[in-house]
């Protein structure tokens, strides 16, 4: 018998196990959305390492907003 199929959690779901005081849901919206956040803070500021820490303190504030 097939195994089910694995589906990646959305992002829905990722801000609900967060909330939840998940690190592991945090880590992987990391790894899914980091690149994205600070191409979108380069193409502002056009500038790299100001994007950077725009990027990184959205995330931190995002998990220290976390009711968990």
């Amino acid at each position: 018998m097939a195994e089910p199929e694995q589906r990646e959690p959305s992002d829905e779901d990722l801000m609900s196990r967060i909330a939840g005081g998940d690190r592991r849901a945090f880590d992987l919206l990391i790894r899914r959305h980091l690149a994205g956040s600070v191409a979108l803070a380069g193409r502002i500021s056009g500038d790299r390492a100001a994007a950077e820490d725009v990027a990184h303190d959205a995330f931190l504030r995002l998990w220290r907003a976390a009711p968990g």
